[in-house]
């Protein structure tokens, strides 16, 4: 019971360790994923009263902590062959390197690849960078 007046009750508490990102996807074939987090203040009228049940719901966004560090490198070495695995022309080394391993939407992702093919004999005739997105839903059923 609170005398008439005017009040704030604050109140704090801490997010489960490994709580999933919010999240909203819409995919091929009507794909629909979402993954949302809101709280609610709701006052009860007590007995007698005639005053309606009020109710606040606030929607919250929950964030995976950004661990930016410097991108890490990556190189790898591979023979080439000519006509399938006839005729070795030597090995190619490809080194890739994001400037960080941690991004934000609209924010500029800036890569370098590195290819040394001074141990070929064969022309290299592109390189290609490929921005990957990979969602995995999965019920308790697996």
């Amino acid at each position: 019971m609170a005398a008439p007046g005017q009040y704030t009750f604050p109140f704090s508490f801490n997010l489960p360790e490994g709580l999933p990102a919010s999240l909203v996807y819409t995919g091929p074939d009507k794909l629909y994923a979402m993954i949302k987090y809101s709280i609610k203040a709701v006052l009860e009228p007590t007995f007698g009263l005639s005053i309606v049940k009020m109710k606040h719901k606030q929607s919250l966004v929950i964030r995976q902590p950004a661990n930016t560090v410097q991108g890490r490198t990556q190189t790898d070495t591979r023979p080439v062959y000519a006509c399938c695995c006839f005729g070795n022309k030597g090995n190619v080394t490809i080194t890739t390197q994001f400037e960080k391993d941690a991004y934000e939407p609209n924010e500029t992702c800036r890569a370098m690849a590195d290819l040394n093919n001074s141990q070929c004999t064969a022309d290299c005739k592109s390189l290609d960078m490929v921005l990957r997105r990979t969602l995995r839903l999965t019920d308790e059923k697996g």
